[in-house]
């Protein structure tokens, strides 16, 4: 039942993404806003391709390893809740920066389009390969809590560990995005 729920954080912030962009189109909307709203949308698009990919692949493993060994239930429960909040940040990453994008003013630069088209690939991209690894990680360390419960501390740290240094990814990608978003003139 957490794995599902989790699983359904993107389909709402994207319902609420996609309404923020609908209520800033205009009848009078300029092309370098059309492409900074075609922007957030791409960003958010192609920013929770890997993370729920990682949440899937995690997941699963955590269903099944609770099946393998009902005993290990309460340490795979805290486990899978923290690991799957982990996998998430980058979604919060895109989210924050389509609504960025959403809400910053549109710059009068000839080449302020290039930026934002760039910005949501940068940042969109970027997200891929650490939601994946998170939860390739987090569904490893699963299957090690299962059969080793008694090592469920180490595995569970070393786990947590090593999906923050996988999200620090996302996270200088975000801060490349803001970068090149508020230096245009």
């Amino acid at each position: 039942l957490l794995t599902q729920i989790m699983l359904q954080t993107p389909a709402l912030l994207g319902f609420v993404m996609s309404w923020l962009i609908h209520s800033s189109v205009t009848a009078t909307i300029t092309e370098t806003e059309g492409l900074k709203l075609l922007a957030s949308g791409i960003v958010f698009a192609l920013g929770i391709i890997g993370p729920v990919i990682g949440l899937t692949l995690f997941g699963q493993e955590s269903c099944k390893s609770a099946g393998i060994n009902r005993n290990s239930f309460d340490a795979l429960f805290g486990f899978t809740f923290i690991s799957q909040g982990i996998i998430e940040t980058p979604i919060l990453l895109v989210f924050i920066t389509a609504v960025t994008l959403c809400f910053t003013a549109a710059s009068s630069v000839e080449y302020a389009h290039v930026v934002y088209l760039a910005s949501a690939v940068c940042m969109g991209m970027s997200t891929l390969v650490p939601g994946i690894s998170s939860g390739a990680t987090a569904q490893t360390a699963c299957q090690k809590i299962t059969h080793n419960p008694e090592e469920y501390s180490t595995i569970a740290n070393t786990s947590f560990l090593s999906q923050v240094f996988i999200e620090t990814n996302a996270i200088y990608a975000l801060i490349l995005v803001f970068v090149m978003i508020f230096t245009l003139p």
